[in-house]
Formats: C-alpha cells, sequence, structure tokens
C-alpha cells in the first residue's frame, strides 16, 4: 500500500515536472505563456465568465423593414448624465435608444420613463442575477435576441461614452460607409477630469477637453479598448466589447475591415478613427470618479476593481493633449436641450 502511494506520489511529481518544462521551454518565459499566465490571474480575480462570450441561441432576423441606429446601455445611478447622452445621439441620428436600468437609486427610471425624448427610450429593470456578474453581458444579449431584428445597427456603448461622426453630418450617413462589414469597432478616445475636482455645470462634452494620446504611447496601453457597433443580423454571440459573428469567430473589426482577436488590438496601425469617433470621459471630475468607484460596475455585478482604474489613470498621465472635434455640436446640443422638460435631472 505504501509502495503503491508512492509509486503514485513519484509518478505525479514527474508528470508535473515534464508539464512544467513544456510550459517554461529552456527555463525561459515565452510571450505566449506570460500571456496566457495573465489572462488566467485576470480571471482569478475577476471570475471566469468576465470575458466569456455567450452564445446566441438563433441568428437574427433581417426583414426589409428594419433601419437605423439604436443605441443600448446599461446604466446605474446615471440621472444627471442621461439628458446629454440621449439627446446628443438623437440629434446625430440615432433612431432607438435601450437603457437597461441595474438598479438605479438616484431617480433616473422615473426621468427615463416622464422626459419626453426626441426619440423612443426603453427602459428595461435589469438588476443583476448572476453571481458572477454578468448583468452587461446578458443585458446585450437580451437587446439582441428582443429588439435586434428591428434595426440595421447596434452600437453597445456606456453614458460616459459619445459616439460621432468625424466627417459626415450624421451617424446613418457614416455607417453607411461600413455596409460590408459585421461591425465597426472603435477605439476609446479616453478622456480625464480637466482639474475639475467638483461636478461643474455644464455638458460633459465641453467640460472635458484633454484626453490621452492616440495612438497610445509606450505605457498607455491599457488605455486601448475598442467597443463594437454591429449588424445584428450578423452576430452569433458576443461579450461586453467583443462580439462573435458568422463566418468570423469572436473579433475586432476596424473601419477598414481588418479583423483582429481581442488579444491583438495593440498590433502597430490596427487601431482606426478617421470617420467615426468614441470619447470615453472615463472619470469626469474627481468626485464623480469616487462615486463611480463607490457603487462599482455593472459588469463585475458591483465588485469594480479600483486598481484598475489606477492603472488606468497612471497610463493617462503618459501623455495628453487637448482635443475639440465634438465641441462643433455642443450649441445644437445646447438648444436642444433647453426645450427638454424635465430640464434639472434630479
Amino acid at each position: 500500500m505504501g509502495d503503491a502511494q508512492g509509486r503514485a506520489g513519484r509518478r505525479a511529481r514527474a508528470a508535473g515536472r515534464i508539464e512544467r518544462r513544456r510550459l517554461r521551454p529552456m527555463g525561459i518565459w515565452s510571450r505566449h505563456h506570460r500571456d496566457r499566465l495573465k489572462g488566467l490571474w485576470r480571471r482569478l480575480r475577476h471570475g471566469d465568465s468576465r470575458e466569456r462570450p455567450y452564445r446566441l441561441p438563433q441568428r437574427i432576423a433581417a426583414p426589409p423593414t428594419r433601419a437605423g441606429v439604436a443605441l443600448v446601455a446599461i446604466v446605474k445611478d446615471e440621472a444627471r448624465h442621461l439628458a446629454e447622452w440621449v439627446e446628443f445621439h438623437a440629434m446625430l441620428g440615432a433612431s432607438a435608444v435601450y437603457l437597461y436600468d441595474n438598479g438605479s437609486t438616484d431617480g433616473a427610471d422615473a426621468l427615463i420613463d416622464a422626459t419626453p425624448w426626441s426619440v423612443p427610450v426603453t427602459r428595461v429593470p435589469w438588476r443583476s442575477f448572476d453571481g458572477v456578474g454578468g448583468a452587461q453581458r446578458f443585458a446585450y444579449a437580451h437587446a439582441l435576441a428582443n429588439f435586434g431584428d428591428r434595426h440595421r445597427w447596434m452600437a453597445f456603448i456606456d453614458v460616459d461614452e459619445f459616439l460621432f461622426p468625424l466627417i459626415d453630418p450624421d451617424l446613418p450617413t457614416a455607417l453607411s460607409r461600413f455596409e460590408a462589414q459585421p461591425a465597426v469597432c472603435l477605439p476609446w478616445f479616453n478622456f480625464g477630469s480637466g482639474g475639475h475636482r467638483e461636478r461643474p455645470p455644464g455638458l460633459v462634452i465641453e467640460n472635458y477637453r484633454e484626453r490621452s494620446a492616440f495612438p497610445p504611447l509606450p505605457g498607455q496601453g491599457s488605455l486601448l479598448r475598442f467597443k463594437s457597433i454591429v449588424d445584428p443580423a450578423a452576430v452569433v454571440g458576443g461579450g461586453s466589447h467583443t462580439f462573435g459573428y458568422e463566418g468570423l469567430g469572436y473579433a475586432v473589426i476596424n473601419e477598414r475591415g481588418e479583423a483582429a482577436a481581442p488579444w491583438e488590438i495593440r498590433k502597430p496601425g490596427f487601431a482606426q478613427s478617421s470617420v467615426l469617433r468614441l470619447n470615453h470621459y472615463f472619470t469626469r471630475s474627481d468626485a464623480e470618479l469616487a462615486a463611480k468607484l463607490a457603487k462599482g460596475r455593472v459588469s463585475r455585478n458591483g465588485a469594480l476593481v479600483a486598481d484598475a482604474y489606477r492603472r488606468r489613470l497612471r497610463a493617462y498621465g503618459v501623455g495628453v493633449e487637448r482635443d475639440d472635434p465634438i465641441q462643433r455640436f455642443a450649441p445644437a446640443l445646447k438648444a436642444r436641450l433647453a426645450g427638454l422638460a424635465p430640464a434639472d435631472p434630479p
């Protein structure tokens, strides 16, 4: 009995040594294995399903009546910012907005329902129900499965992100350039606090005009993320930022129609933003960033990892520059908001 156990133990130890040699050829970690270890560490910290894609049970229909650009966002305690965000995108041609309310306590639900928006806004109650943290991924799957057949395009972005055309008058015109693609994915242009300690009055898009460098400088790789605008009929599954497409798989597709796996997005020249722009106001003021950290992130079921934001802020500080392309829309947006009731969100 003892000898058998001893032999089994020796075999297990030998197998372990062989496996370690496989993973560490000649005692040197390859880049591939370092990346695998980093991915394992992230999964251990944040949960196995953090980026595990879901799969839709069936393809979304593509009836000839579908048209327009819909926005899908999951929100939590964003009442102060909803009017600017919704009306900005309505002004640029969005035909529908779907807001998944992740248990807001600031009156956002009543505000959404009571405001006479200039675009149809659908509020979906969406409290977290998955213990690992899939509220955002499941909200996107729900939107695709239930509303996807109504729209030519669906953009999956957050309320701190503003999508706009750089050269065309509106979003539908800009997106018509990508008819041959199943999606177009846009990199973040990350804006910091601009020195504001407290929330300033006025528009987000006017108050914050300093962003990190693009393309990112060395040390800013953590700031390079993409968000997706998809043809719902081409989607077979997805995650929070990235989706899977028939015949292509789980991919990020840039403005040139080039597809890359999510771990390949840092390839030089891959990130493109010459037709459309996605401004990401990831901090707003210092006080608002503190509130964001306190409330948690819906993609993690409320368990936001604060050190990830600290790393992002350090990367942001490596190099910043002024950015004004979105300012051309500010006067029309102000006029639009002045005629909207209720004018002052809670």
